[in-house]
């Protein structure tokens, strides 16, 4: 993978590619998901005012120690969703978030086919020892993804957060060390 601190990232999969996004990659299909509040109210997404504030907020991912990858589908060339990794160097770790934005794409896998060389990259270019996630308690299909890669459940802070329909919701904690991903890898021969 020829990739530099700050230069733009790629991520290939047998059906998919991840590529960094630009502030001026956003078109109205993809801010349509972006803003869609079924589909944000679990996603880990900042809620958006407007299409400047997602813009903005693409700014601060710098391919250095903030990623922001579209996942695109190689079939039909079209962004799918998006893979968000934050790497903090101090503690060696980083977090890392998933949306599949496409809903005709839910349940075809993407989350654990992308997700594997998002781990590769974090554990084995990034050095992290280790990547952790959150999840509101409530998204199943996430706990799901979190569990079929090996994550384990860290925690649960209980009625943390307020979804975007203003309920009350728990967060789960989800983490891997790259010693229990290279367990899986070499297990599962990936």
């Amino acid at each position: 993978m020829a990739w530099a601190p700050g230069k733009a990232l790629r991520l290939a999969t047998d059906k998919y590619v991840m590529r960094s996004m630009r502030p001026f990659q956003i078109d109205d299909y993809v801010y349509n998901w972006i803003m869609d509040r079924e589909l944000t109210n679990y996603s880990g997404l900042p809620r958006f005012p407007s299409r400047r504030a997602v813009e903005l907020w693409l700014k601060r991912f710098d391919n250095k120690y903030r990623f922001l990858l579209n996942i695109t589908c190689l079939e039909t060339d079209r962004v799918i969703g998006l893979q968000k990794l934050e790497y903090y160097p101090a503690t060696e770790s980083a977090r890392a978030d998933v949306v599949i934005g496409d809903r005709e794409y839910w349940g075809r896998n993407v989350v654990l086919e992308t997700r594997h060389k998002v781990l590769d990259f974090a554990f084995y270019r990034l050095r992290c020892h280790k990547v952790y996630g959150t999840v509101m308690a409530r998204n199943v299909p996430a706990i799901f993804n979190y569990k079929a890669l090996g994550f384990r459940c860290e925690g649960v802070l209980k009625d943390h957060d307020i979804s975007m329909l203003g309920e009350r919701t728990d967060i789960l904690m989800f983490g891997m060390l790259r010693s229990e991903w290279d367990e899986i890898r070499e297990e599962k021969q990936l």
